[in-house]
């Protein structure tokens, strides 16, 4: 017979080594769960073969580069989900060579016509073409500013909002791009909810034509304005898609992952936060009045006037609407009177 002490000793020793044995076991048991076996992978990698046989579903989302602004397109929406462009200070000192009225809506080549939106999608719909990237701020480039009139860069768009609002946000963006050494726009369209009376909250919008382009209930700007050295500016508004008057733009600045929140899309992600000023805080972020925008249109218009007629019409359709007539305003009216009475002698 062995000693106790031996026997002791023994039935530990059993006992280490079956633990030891019993946790490399273990271990190797956790490593080839971790692994995924040859014969599943080769499994998947006949399934996506097999399923994918006659082709892959691709997204409804495209990107699509042009001259002077990158845009996201969704084609089943048949509108930009974003459209980014930048201006720069310099390019706003360039001679204005480009000229609106050789500029057409179309829709963009690029595109299966399928996934394309048409311009009898917006006729007689009572929704204008309304621009993202605008053509105003090319009018330094006859191809840039004809590469936003493809249907890509376009949403329906409430005319007076289009006309007016909207017009007077761009007008003080590309003011900004005069003091700024470049400024960063991202614009683009909304569908947010709305309260009914049930006290459920829906999103509604309408769709236009045979194509059925969707409505946006409202449209985002993002505006990035920046000098070399300091810190850059950030302003974010959603502008609701109808008439608006004169509502302060501050009233519709929301924070920037409001919109991230709302269009599912995060931007200027390589930007650093915590050294970002308010742009609104810095600039006002106050834009023309109506009543002043009123009469810039009516100028534009009468400076490109050819005829008398033209002129005459005009400026009864300011007398009738009782428009402010402003000094700029009479002296284009004046200056255009003696043109055109110069050319008929």
């Amino acid at each position: 017979l062995l000693p106790a002490h031996n026997h002791m000793t023994k039935r530990v020793v059993a006992f280490s080594i079956g633990v030891l044995t019993g946790l490399a076991g273990g271990v190797w048991s956790l490593k080839s769960r971790n692994e995924v076996p040859e014969n599943i992978k080769l499994e998947e990698k006949n399934l996506e073969e097999s399923l994918f046989k006659y082709g892959k579903p691709d997204s409804c989302i495209s990107t699509h580069a042009y001259e002077s602004h990158v845009l996201a397109y969704d084609r089943r929406s048949k509108i930009p989900l974003w459209v980014m462009e930048r201006m720069t200070r310099e390019e706003m000192k360039k001679e204005k060579t480009a000229n609106r009225k050789k500029s057409t809506f179309k829709p963009d080549p690029t595109l299966p016509t399928a996934f394309n939106a048409s311009n009898d999608d917006y006729w007689d719909s009572g929704w204008s073409r309304g621009h993202m990237a605008a053509a105003g701020n090319y009018k330094h480039c006859q191809k840039s500013m004809d590469d936003t009139f493809f249907l890509t860069n376009i949403v329906p768009q409430d005319l007076n909002n289009n006309c007016n609002y909207w017009n007077r946000l761009e007008i003080y963006c590309r003011n900004l791009a005069k003091e700024y050494d470049e400024v960063r726009v991202i614009s683009g369209p909304l569908f947010l909810p709305e309260e009914k009376k049930d006290g459920k909250r829906y999103v509604q919008y309408q769709v236009i034509g045979n194509g059925h382009v969707s409505v946006p209930t409202h449209l985002f700007k993002i505006i990035l304005a920046e000098n070399s050295g300091n810190a850059p500016l950030l302003g974010c508004f959603e502008i609701p898609n109808k008439p608006i008057k004169d509502v302060p733009l501050t009233d519709y600045q929301v924070p920037l992952e409001d919109i991230e929140k709302h269009t599912g899309s995060e931007f200027l992600q390589n930007l650093k936060k915590h050294k970002i000023f308010d742009l609104c805080a810095k600039e006002s972020c106050k834009l023309m009045s109506s009543t002043k925008m009123d009469s810039f249109i009516y100028t534009k218009r009468i400076q490109s006037a050819r005829d008398m007629k033209i002129v005459t019409m005009l400026w009864t359709e300011i007398s009738e609407k009782g428009l402010v007539v402003d000094d700029e305003l009479k002296q284009a009216y004046e200056k255009k009177l003696n043109e055109l009475k110069h050319v008929n002698e």
